[in-house]
């Protein structure tokens, strides 16, 4: 699975661009979960970056003034994600 694109709402006050480094792979029929997979998230000024790390965990990344260094970064379980 992967995706290119942006969106735009008055509550981000602009947009986010969407791109998909590496597609995100799924076991058939176990899980709605990506196993593998990385989604890059820029902003205006920051990047966001959602690893999948295994079928239960996320690694999640911020540059939060998109100079290339990771400020911070934090793994969850994909259920505290959403």
């Amino acid at each position: 699975m992967s995706t290119t694109g942006e969106v735009a709402d008055s509550t981000l006050d602009g947009k986010v661009h969407l791109d998909t480094v590496t597609k995100f792979n799924l076991f058939e029929n176990q899980s709605i979960n990506p196993y593998s997979g990385k989604l890059k998230i820029t902003g205006q000024s920051s990047i966001l970056w959602l690893t999948a790390q295994s079928e239960t965990n996320v690694l999640i990344e911020l540059d939060t003034n998109a100079d290339g260094t990771i400020d911070s970064s934090e793994t969850l379980s994909w259920s505290e994600l959403y």
